[in-house]
């Protein structure tokens, strides 16, 4: 494997440990809307300065974004090295977080318009994403460490 080849591989797993960095301060901002919707009138005017649903929304966009794009590159640079796309479990995997994410995103204009469904729905597909999120780097490592011990070689 040339060096270069080698060193690529290391672009997908440093954008995604990015994007979990992002989704957890985008967890984190989702519950200070929570918190801020549940809020006293007099604690929630100083919340509500904080614009955490505006940086919430805006967060989930670039993690959206992120994502096809870290996925797209994880795919490319695996056909590069190796000539072919060998489906393992980590790829379906990653293909469900982002529909995970895509749905997640897609019904933002009913939660918009207060529908509570849509706001449990919301939650329950990112925190589903966040498991598979957690899993794929578990899954992630142990294909760093094979192109490792394949470079060693």
């Amino acid at each position: 494997m040339s060096e270069s080849i080698y060193i690529i591989h290391f672009i997908h797993p440093i954008l995604m440990l990015l994007l979990l960095g992002l989704s957890c301060y985008s967890m984190f901002l989702g519950l200070k809307v929570m918190q801020t919707r549940m809020a006293d009138i007099e604690i929630r005017k100083q919340l509500i300065k904080e614009r955490f649903d505006i940086r919430h929304f805006q967060i989930g966009r670039l993690i959206l974004a992120l994502m096809v794009l870290g996925s797209l590159v994880g795919i490319v640079v695996h056909s590069l090295s190796d000539d072919e796309l060998i489906i393992s479990h980590h790829l379906p995997v990653g293909i469900s977080m982002i529909l995970l994410v895509f749905l997640s995103v897609a019904i933002i204009p009913l939660i918009q318009q207060g529908n509570l469904f849509a706001r449990r729905a919301h939650v329950t597909l990112n925190i589903i994403m966040m498991a598979l999120f957690l899993w794929q780097v578990a899954s992630g490592m142990q294909l760093i460490n094979e192109i490792k011990e394949s470079h060693l070689i």
